[in-house]
């Protein structure tokens, strides 16, 4: 009897270790693809004073919120 769980024991043991193997390959990967999106990826921070959003720019565009910021830091020199 004693036998028996013990054996039963270790299979359930064998199995959780199997899926936390799997678990931890998986994040591995995924740090891994992360990483290499991260290296290929070219970012560029844009700190200008009185900025209350965070902005971007790319060859391709700029984004919304520095549209934003910008036109309300020169709109009330436009209405003076």
């Amino acid at each position: 009897m004693e036998k028996q769980v013990m054996v039963k024991n270790i299979d359930q043991v064998a199995r959780q270790r199997n899926f936390l193997l799997l678990l931890v390959i998986v994040s591995v990967f995924s740090v891994a693809a992360l990483s290499l999106k991260l290296i290929t990826t070219e970012a560029k921070v844009i700190l200008a004073p009185g900025l209350n959003q965070e902005v971007w720019t790319s060859d391709k565009g700029v984004s919304i919120s520095y549209l934003e910021e910008t036109s309300a830091m020169y709109l009330p020199l436009l209405l003076v």
